[in-house]
């Protein structure tokens, strides 16, 4: 099933991909589309994507994917701007929908 379509990139690197299930057991899967940061989840009946970060000066993230018992989600992702390493957190709310929201936050 084609969840996303995504353009080759120009160099021997591949795209990363990371997938996860939330508590209900549907997938959820955070990849870079070159550049882009997007995470797609399936709802039960259609696939959503939304994008957590913008291309920078290098477009490899090389993200991973991990959601908690609460259905907290997490992307950690290294920053094309400046190589460091951050974290988007989202909260599953509606049992039909997915990732509220994800903000970057600086590791501490």
């Amino acid at each position: 099933e084609v969840v996303d379509s995504l353009q080759p990139l120009p160099s021997w690197v591949s795209y990363r991909t990371s997938l996860a299930l939330d508590s209900k057991g549907r997938p959820h899967i955070a990849y870079d589309a070159g550049g882009v940061l997007k995470h797609a989840y399936w709802d039960g009946q259609q696939w959503h994507i939304e994008i957590l970060a913008h291309s920078g000066f290098n477009g490899y993230r090389y993200c991973s994917l991990a959601i908690d018992p609460h259905d907290t989600l997490y992307v950690s992702y290294t920053d094309p701007e400046d190589g460091s390493l951050k974290v988007a957190v989202g909260v599953l709310h509606a049992p039909d929908s997915a990732a509220k929201s994800a903000s970057a936050q600086e590791p501490k």
